[in-house]
């Protein structure tokens, strides 16, 4: 912070022709976090002094502007615990303002001085900081380091105190932080003299514990010497400890003397000896000027008086204030003005958007596709959309410094000004990657959306990245309280590239269009990792599939334990190379919901790794997309820029993969997990009023504020537009007799080579008939529930499921005016024994469709009226196609190509 100079030269080379009303605007420091907390909206007009050097009354050449800014980083006094404090700003190393033509020349507000005084004040708090954001430990949380101690143990710092009062202690505080299984310390030496053994605890050095551990040092000492110098020396204790330095904060006190051109200055002391001080400042000229800073928008011009090489005023101690001294005709540094991301700007006016359904931010580069999602969901969602790009929220909201709170303050602007729910909006879509590297520039280290980072930076779990800061928007809210809920339902799409912009966005589109239907919507497929160290997450999965059974019977569960299948031991380790298969033929021929419950990481699911990144990028089902469930631990770490994770590619993959995923960025807990994913079920098959599905971003956002106080549902993100619906048909489909018998009375046995003749018809919202719908019906018919039990590889119990699964009869048939009628032979490879077998419908009509299903049937044993059926198929063989004839040559790797029809 200081004061701050700008030429007629400089703002004529700006563009600026016009300087009857010029304006400085803007603001420094951090926003803060908690909604409640006072901050300005929109950019205020700082102050400013003309100085006319050539007394013309005109501004032009050879004068200039002064005026008065805050850095990005902050030092406050805490009045409760009567200490500094400092602050450094998480996402930008640069406050920015802004002038414009359109300002006020605003000057600052004149006072008197005070006529008595209880004191004279004569020194002030010199503080200084020596810290730099350098180093993120584990590349993730808001906290940064600077200097490592690990080769080089040893690193001297130094600071200057031109004018210490020698007779004064200063005080030191010193933050140091140690990597080390075994308790390890730093030596603190303040000018040569050893004043400190700072003992840091050990961590237990696993992959999933805390990384490092740290400790302030306090401490205080009197200086002979101005120049004081700071020896860190760290006591390794094994050979991989190491330790890093956080900062050094200075506070030593000075004379209240002016050795350069501007000296800004508080003094705590004064605040409990006196009512008002005179404060005394030597080696200032007769220009001096002070200004009280303690509100720097509106700072006051003090009367002072100027004599004798010294200014004098008198002031109200009754708080601590901040002042600056300055000389109007000093040689006062230009902020930089030629950065590569400064220069004009267009007006633009973010506060007058109408109130809209979704909101999409947007990297710059993104615009186009980001407004092509927009105006997908304008046609096909009938949803009102503004497109924002991410600087201009910046501009408006946080004085041009990237700022994750200028986003949501962006956000309660609309939040705060609904008359009622329904002028909320409903979603917020941040269309760009996002990094751990907050600081980098835009577009840099996968920068392109800001993250929300835990402050935390030591634990995997606790150091979470999380977009629902945005969306937490009452008064109380900001800090991410496990109790804050989401008020707006949010997602990412995390690309880099204008490439996987589109992709994304045509992917989105297929998925939008309808032109995709089939009964793979009505599959939910149930991953269990296998039991190497508890059968937890076979049993959570078992209960998720049985949930859907139970509440959703439209809907047929498709379970993959890993540990019904043969574990292989290869010199890679155990695999399970017939549940890779599986699974990539359920991708591949399609499914609703792909939920996989167990141990996984940013590249694979399960540790015998039954998906990997080559498998999804081998997926090639981009015309039956699921939605991913990845109850697991950082599948989809999307803010590490020097990787990309298998979760983020599983939607980038242009050919298929998945089209959203409900997942994990960080490590997390498995019985949380399960809980949370219990309650995505619950809102994931729920219906809004016009019985529609839910949109991602409210399935989420509804299972979050659902289980409440849970802090581990802040490594759960959604990674896909949350504007979109989920796949799932709108309509219902109705039994409506077997064999000629009113469904609701049919109580016959349907058993092998009888004949079955089923009529249904598909019904509206409202339970009627609807005779407009004309298009195919895919029944599906299941014999009964089977018990089954899985291997036990791990030498844990094994595990009793029950699935339906073994198809009878799958077909295809018209519907006309909302009818359709279909029939079947019995196969004689039922099991013979008695129980309910189940008819599963799913039907479209080219635009929109509809499921429905069926238990009023009993299967088992041998028809009393058996077809007769005396005749095999009808089959044609070719070798690689049709046209083949016998006798014909083949190439060396034919394929064998049989129609077969009965």
């Amino acid at each position: 912070k200081g004061i701050y100079k700008l030429t007629y030269e400089q703002l004529t080379e700006m563009g600026f022709s016009n300087f009857n009303n010029i304006g400085v605007f803007g603001y420094g420091y951090m926003l803060p976090k908690v909604n409640s907390d006072s901050f300005y909206d929109d950019l205020p007009e700082r102050n400013i002094i003309k100085v006319d050097v050539n007394n013309d009354g005109a501004f032009n050449a050879g004068d200039y502007l002064l005026f008065y800014a805050e850095g990005p980083d902050k030092i406050w006094y805490d009045k409760n615990a009567h200490v500094y404090k400092h602050e450094n700003h998480d996402y930008s190393q640069y406050a920015y303002y802004f002038v414009s033509d359109q300002g006020t020349w605003r000057g600052a507000t004149n006072v008197t001085s005070e006529l008595f005084y209880d004191v004279e004040v004569d020194t002030y708090d010199n503080i200084e900081v020596l810290e730099k954001d350098s180093v993120n430990l584990m590349n993730m949380g808001r906290r940064w380091f600077w200097t490592h101690f690990d080769f080089y143990t040893t690193h001297n710092f130094s600071a200057n105190f031109p004018d210490l009062i020698v007779t004064e202690p200063v005080k030191f505080s010193i933050n140091l932080v140690a990597r080390s299984t075994v308790n390890s310390s730093f030596n603190i030496y303040i000018n040569n003299v050893l004043n400190n053994n700072l003992i840091i605890d050990n961590v237990s050095g696993g992959s999933n514990g805390i990384y490092a551990k740290e400790r302030t040092a306090d401490f205080q000492v009197l200086s002979n010497s101005k120049n004081i110098n700071i020896k860190l020396d760290y006591n390794k204790t094994t050979s991989v400890s190491e330790g890093w330095l956080d900062y050094i904060r200075i506070i030593a006190r000075c004379k209240l003397k002016m050795n350069s051109d501007f000296l800004a200055f508080s003094d705590s002391k004064s605040i409990a000896n006196a009512t008002v001080a005179r404060f005394k400042i030597l080696n200032t000229k007769s220009n001096t000027r002070v200004w009280d800073v303690s509100d720097p928008i509106n700072a006051l011009n003090i009367n002072v008086s100027n004599s004798a090489n010294e200014t004098k005023f008198n002031r109200s101690v009754s708080e601590l204030k901040e002042y600056i001294a300055f000389n109007v005709n000093s040689s006062h540094p230009s902020p930089i003005i030629d950065d590569y991301d400064l220069g004009m700007v267009k007006n633009q006016n973010l506060h007058a958007l109408p109130n809209v359904d979704y909101v999409i931010i947007t990297y710059p580069e993104f615009k186009a596709q980001a407004e092509q999602l927009a105006k997908l969901h304008e046609k096909n969602s009938g949803l009102s959309t503004v497109v924002v790009e991410l600087d201009k929220i910046y501009n408006e909201f946080s004085s041009g410094c990237p700022d994750v709170s200028a986003i949501r303050n962006f956000m309660r602007m609309f939040y705060e000004r609904a008359n009622n729910d329904a002028e909320i909006p409903a979603n917020l879509l941040l269309f760009g990657d996002g990094s751990f590297d907050n600081k980098a520039p835009m577009g840099k280290n996968g920068n392109y959306i800001i993250t929300y980072q835990a402050y935390n930076s030591f634990s995997p779990s606790g150091a979470y990245v999380n977009d629902d800061f945005y969306v937490m928007l009452d008064p109380a809210e900001g800090l991410m309280s496990k109790y804050d809920d989401m008020d707006i339902g949010v997602g990412r799409i995390p690309v880099k590239t204008t490439f996987e912009a589109q992709t994304v966005v045509n992917k989105i589109n297929a998925y939008m269009s309808n032109s995709h239907f089939g009964s793979w919507r009505n599959i939910v497929c149930f991953v269990a990792d296998d039991a190497d160290d508890s059968v937890i997450h076979q049993e959570q999965s078992k209960t998720l599939g049985d949930k859907v059974m139970n509440l959703h019977p439209n809907f047929n569960v498709d379970r993959i334990f890993l540990d019904a299948y043969e574990r292989v031991s290869t010199v890679m380790g155990m695999r399970y190379p017939e549940v890779n298969k599986i699974i990539d033929d359920r991708i591949n021929s399609g499914c609703l919901l792909f939920n996989y419950t167990g141990h996984g990481n940013t590249k694979t699911l399960a540790h015998e790794i039954v998906v990997d990144l080559s498998q999804v990028n081998s997926w090639s089902n981009i015309n039956s997309l699921p939605i991913f469930v990845t109850a697991t631990c950082e599948y989809a770490r999307y803010d590490d820029y020097k990787l990309v994770s298998a979760g983020e590619q599983v939607l980038l993959n242009p050919n298929g993969g998945g089209i959203a995923l409900f997942t994990t960025t960080r490590l997390a807990q498995a019985h949380s997990n399960h809980t949370l994913n219990m309650a995505l079920l619950d809102y994931f098959f729920m219906r809004d009023a016009n019985h529609k599905a839910l949109s991602m971003g409210h399935i989420l956002m509804g299972a979050k504020n659902l289980i409440g106080n849970d802090a581990n549902k802040n490594v759960f993100a959604l990674l896909g537009d949350p504007a979109l619906r989920p796949a799932i048909p709108q309509y219902d489909i109705v039994t409506e007799s077997i064999n000629g018998i009113n469904v609701n009375e049919f109580v016959d046995t349907l058993g092998a080579k009888g004949k079955v003749v089923v009529k249904g018809y598909v019904r509206d919202n409202l339970g009627n008939k609807m005779t407009d719908f004309n298009g195919l019906v895919f029944p599906t018919v299941y014999d009964k529930k089977m018990d089954y039990v899985t291997r036990g590889n791990s030498g844990k119990p094994p595990l009793d499921y029950t699935e339906q699964m073994n198809v009878l009869f799958r077909g295809q048939t018209s519907v006309k005016n909302g009818e359709f009628e279909f029939s079947f032979i019995v196969p004689v490879d039922i099991a013979y024994f008695y129980g309910s077998g189940k008819i599963s419908y799913y039907a479209h009509n080219y635009i929109t469709d509809a499921n429905g299903h069926n238990f009023d049937m009993t299967i088992g044993g041998t028809s009393d009226n058996p077809v007769v059926d005396d005749e095999g198929p009808e089959i044609q063989l070719f070798m690689n196609n049709d046209e083949f004839i016998a006798g014909g040559i083949t190439d060396e790797n034919p394929i064998l190509l049989a129609y077969v029809s009965d």
